[in-house]
């Protein structure tokens, strides 16, 4: 086990410390100075240069009528709208309507008969008594005549449904949507030029206000001496080293 004084020889004294930090002076050497920044920020020209003016925006910007030509005039829209009669072709006539309709002797057909009814209602004369029989239950059903009375014909159904032309003229015509759409000279009027944009770009000389000069740099960068002050000397950090003896009592050896 190596003794304390030992383990202090192998301890670089604060002075060995300090030749290896830079000094001050040293480090801004390496630090550009605030021309050299400056020599590198594109001028205020520069930027300008690779911004498009508002002529050239405008030019991609499709006109008015470039826009209309892409959009279906109303006779377009209204060739492809079925007519009132092509619309009634589909609907089915009245006499379509009633053929599946089940006529009133078929319907009675199916309704059970008093007696069918009485045999499974519990024995007892009052009981039957207050049951309608056969006859009395099909007075009160209508007569497949009087349901088909009720029920609209082809053509009063048809009278209802709004012909072709009808629906056509709600639908607006090309000329009309146009009207609606602005003209390439009215989007172009909105968008600022060229000399506008320019006019809200800080200029070379405004952005190198705002960046620091190397002098003011340097003056916050601390110098060899303040870095070295901080530093613990060699002697400070072997006196809290514990010698080698008192390594050796603490392990019992």
């Amino acid at each position: 086990m190596p003794s304390g004084k030992q383990i202090k020889e192998h301890i670089p004294t604060g002075k060995q410390i300090k030749e290896h930090i830079p000094s001050g002076n040293h480090i801004k050497e390496h630090i550009p100075s605030g021309n050299q920044i400056k020599e590198h920020i594109p001028s205020g020209k520069q930027i300008k240069e690779h911004i498009p003016s508002g002529n050239h925006i405008k030019e991609h910007i499709p006109f008015g009528n470039h826009i209309k030509e892409h959009i279906p005039s109303g006779n377009h829209i209204k060739e492809h709208k079925p007519s009132g009669k092509q619309i009634k072709e589909h609907i089915p006539s009245g006499n379509h309507i009633k053929e599946h309709i089940p006529s009133g002797n078929h319907i009675k057909e199916h309704i059970p008969s008093g007696n069918h009814i009485k045999e499974h209602i519990p024995s007892g004369n009052h009981i039957k008594q207050h049951i309608p029989t056969g006859k009395q239950i099909k007075e009160h059903i209508p007569s497949g005549n009087r349901i088909k009375e009720h029920i609209q014909s082809g053509k009063q159904i048809k009278e209802h449904i709004p012909s072709g032309n009808h629906i056509k003229e709600h639908i607006p015509s090309g000329k009309q949507i146009k009207e609606y759409i602005p003209s390439g000279n009215r989007i172009k009027e909105h968008i600022p030029s060229g000399n506008q944009i320019k006019e809200h770009i800080p200029s070379g000389n405004q952005i190198k206000e705002h960046i620091p000069s190397g002098n003011h740099i340097k003056e916050n960068i601390p110098s060899g001496n303040q870095i070295k002050e901080h530093i613990p000397s060699g002697n400070h950090i072997k006196e809290h080293i514990p010698s080698g003896n008192q390594i050796k009592e603490a392990c019992n050896i």
